[in-house]
């Protein structure tokens, strides 16, 4: 089949690898004038390590990251509300603290060795169906013409389109039901230290208004001069660490404005930690991101498959967002392999894909306040609750698997194994 992936972002990357080496004819567009990453650390759950283990990259990624064994969350002022274990779920399970660039990486040199290769600065604007197939509509060079540009001649048809185009996809319609921003986001940039424990996520929180957290990427990786980075090199062999502040969204020039006053402040909030942020070049070193809740009522369209961000956003708390992605792109391209009419393929992919994503959008939904919130019943609620149910030994386990992306309902009981999550096609064999 003739096939679209609009975005070259990691779901993009990982559907493009799937769909060509099953033989289709890909077309794979890029918006910007080069495929890059966007974003800092993040956490590649056993769900997203089955799938880098189909595309036979799971090794590599082993070697560019960080064992993480566990999430180690504590309040200043004394409580110890997170000490969640993979190894509570599975003795050999664990995450993999990675920077989007490692991963970006191996997906990109991956796809360029198989002879993928984007078409970059191709801006998708819009598509529609005809009975030739689905074509797509590009934006010319918006420099100087501004919103308003003109429409290129369409692209296609193709028999299907996968929009991996993010979460401002252009391509979603009429689908999308809720799409809402989280008053908080963060700010992130990534340190070298070797005065924390490299296999562990690190979170520090004052009540639920000031969260940071450290992620470990591996050692020797900030060398390589990653984004985001300041500019800072080093020979000695430290773990490199993304590290990420919570800010509402209108604090963020604030913040910026009293950097130095901040900078004070972390001696006292994470003194192991400020030696390492103190040698960044200020507010330039960090990114900002922000996130929306976006729920579409089904992921699929005529010709036309929503993937990653595209079809579902969420808080990353749950630290799903590229595991999710991947997962996609795993299932549609079991989907599609699995039934020769792509009506019943797109149909078997939202199936599958839809219930586990909004599982994991509604505990975000809920989870989310009690570590971002200017309510201070929300931390007391989490200091209280969590301590509890981690010594309860079905609640701990439960938390958990949803930590490693296996839950597939609300009940204790209802999960599966991440290998099966990564090939629904095969659900009921699993």
């Amino acid at each position: 089949m003739k096939i679209a992936i609009v975005g070259c972002g990691i779901g993009g990357l990982a559907a493009a690898l799937f769909l060509h080496r099953q033989g289709h004819d890909l077309t794979v567009l890029e918006s910007f004038d080069r495929a890059r990453p966007v974003g800092s650390g993040l956490m590649i759950q056993p769900t997203g390590q089955a799938v880098l283990a189909r595309l036979g990259l799971l090794e590599a990624a082993l070697q560019r990251s960080a064992r993480v064994g566990r999430l180690d969350g504590r309040d200043i002022k004394g409580p110890r509300p997170l000490n969640l274990l993979y190894s509570d779920w599975q003795p050999t399970a664990f995450g993999l603290g990675m920077h989007r660039a490692e991963l970006f990486g191996l997906l990109y040199d991956a796809a360029q060795s198989e002879g993928i290769a984007p078409k970059t600065s191709h801006r998708v604007a819009a598509s529609h169906q005809d009975a030739q197939g689905r074509w797509l509509v590009l934006q010319s060079d918006q420099s100087d013409q501004g919103e308003q540009a003109a429409a290129k001649s369409p692209l296609g048809p193709f028999g299907l389109v996968v929009d991996a185009s993010g979460s401002h996809s252009p391509l979603r319609g009429d689908l999308v039901t809720r799409d809402r921003p989280f008053p908080f986001g963060a700010v992130w940039s990534c340190v070298d230290s070797d005065a924390l424990a490299d296999d562990r996520l690190h979170q520090r929180f004052d009540g639920a208004r000031f969260m940071m957290g450290a992620l470990p990427l591996g050692k020797n990786l900030l060398g390589k001069n990653l984004p985001q980075r300041g500019g800072i090199t080093t020979d000695a062999p430290k773990t490199s660490f993304a590290i990420f502040w919570s800010l509402q969204r209108e604090g963020l020039e604030a913040w910026q404005n009293d950097y130095p006053n901040w900078l004070n402040s972390l001696q006292s909030y994470w003194p192991e930690l400020a030696p390492a942020i103190a040698e960044l070049e200020g507010p330039r070193a960090f990114t900002a991101a922000w996130y929306n809740d976006t729920c579409l009522k089904r992921f699929v369209q005529p010709g036309m498959a929503h993937i990653g961000d595209a079809a579902h956003t969420t808080s990353p708390q749950l630290g799903q967002g590229g595991n999710l992605a991947l997962l996609d792109a795993a299932v549609l391209a079991d989907a599609l392999q699995a039934n020769e009419d792509l009506t019943a393929a797109l149909a078997a992919y939202d199936a599958h894909r839809r219930p586990h994503v909004q599982l994991y959008q509604r505990l975000s939904r809920w989870v989310t306040p009690l570590f971002q919130s200017d309510q201070r019943a929300w931390g007391w609620l989490r200091n209280t609750s969590m301590p509890l149910a981690g010594r309860i030994g079905w609640m701990a386990r439960t938390q958990t698997r949803v930590m490693s992306g296996v839950q597939t309902g609300l009940l204790p009981w209802q999960h599966t194994k991440a290998e099966a999550l990564a090939a629904s096609a095969k659900k009921d064999e699993s």
